[in-house]
């Protein structure tokens, strides 16, 4: 069963790799297009900043959580950790790793009860109107898989091989 909860995870990883990839190359050639259009040709894409800010930029980042978070892409401050003796170092790593937990679950929770109240927004330009619920859905999808992530690596804790402790 963890097995195919790994594989599972591995494949959704993948997938929203692409997404935060695929967010962050729009971003960089819309905002390219735009600021070359408004400085040389006088021109500009209408709504390229909301875009990018309700949608990209949500894309970006919580897509891309669980794999910065695999690869140990964090902030740790080890000063003071790193000179306890060995059995307080890993009940400290096991305390920092059970906390970033709840944390992600309390704000995993709080986003699905503001995409469900938030759910039929929309984010309106002068011609079309487009919905923002992808971008509101993708806050708990990536949280989620956050989530999930650091329970299956409490295991690896003890090996000091956790994505929280890398880095």
């Amino acid at each position: 069963m963890i097995r195919f909860i790994h594989c599972s995870l591995h494949c959704l990883e993948k997938a929203f790799i692409f997404f935060s990839l695929g967010s962050l190359v729009l971003i960089n050639l819309l905002t390219t297009v735009d600021a070359g259009g408004r400085y040389l040709l006088g021109l500009t894409i209408s709504g390229v900043y909301e875009l990018e800010e309700r949608y990209l930029m949500v894309f970006l980042i919580f897509f891309g959580l669980c794999y910065a978070y695999s690869k140990g892409a964090n902030v740790r401050v080890t000063f003071l950790v790193s000179r306890f003796p060995q059995k307080i170092k890993l009940f400290v790593n096991y305390v920092a790793q059970i906390v970033s937990i709840l944390y992600c679950l309390s704000i995993f929770f709080t986003s699905i009860i503001f995409t469900i109240q938030r759910f039929h927004d929309v984010l309106c330009f002068p011609n079309y109107k487009i919905p923002l619920a992808p971008a509101y859905i993708s806050v708990p999808a990536g949280l989620f898989l956050l989530v999930i992530r650091m329970i299956l690596d409490l295991r690896e804790v003890k090996r000091n091989e956790s994505g929280l402790l890398k880095g």
